[in-house]
């Protein structure tokens, strides 16, 4: 019987595909992605740091502070059956994440920061100065109503 759960498991890794290189990117270039993970769907919210181990067809495996690790399943909406999902499925927890923790979360951990950029560099190969100066408006406007926001809250928190 053991023997056929060990060749099980070494078929369902072979068939998901190797996911290191994901691993290290997300590691290297998305790590406030990782830890909104282990923030919301790991229900860690006071954790400090977070590194992704593993992508498996079962969920991302997070260390959590260097001491703990956990499972986290792809949502339900997420079909993820080899390493090839493991992008759109990284952007959707990315955005439920973020979205789920709020916000104020969002403002904290420079969500609004990462957009801008990724909004900036779409306005520079699409349009030209014209796309720039609208983008800068729009980050602008929100920057300005989401200070204002953040600091009524901060204010009725003090009282």
């Amino acid at each position: 019987m053991l023997s056929f759960l060990l060749n099980f498991f070494i078929y369902l890794m072979a068939s998901f595909g190797d996911a290191s290189r994901a691993v290290k990117h997300m590691n290297e270039d998305h790590a406030s992605s990782i830890l909104a993970f282990a923030h919301f769907y790991a229900g860690k919210p006071h954790a400090k740091e977070a590194k992704l181990i593993s992508a498996t067809s079962a969920g991302f495996t997070v260390l959590i502070d260097g001491s703990t690790s956990v499972l986290i399943p792809y949502p339900p909406s997420c079909s993820v059956s080899t390493s090839k999902d493991l992008r759109k499925a990284a952007v959707h927890m990315h955005k439920e994440a973020f979205h789920g923790m709020g916000w104020g979360y969002k403002l904290r951990r420079g969500y609004y920061k990462d957009v801008a950029k990724i909004l900036w560099g779409v306005a520079r190969k699409r349009k030209g100065m014209k796309g720039m100066l609208g983008v800068l408006l729009g980050i602008g406007a929100a920057a300005g109503i989401g200070g204002m926001f953040f600091k009524r809250i901060k204010a009725k928190t003090k009282l």
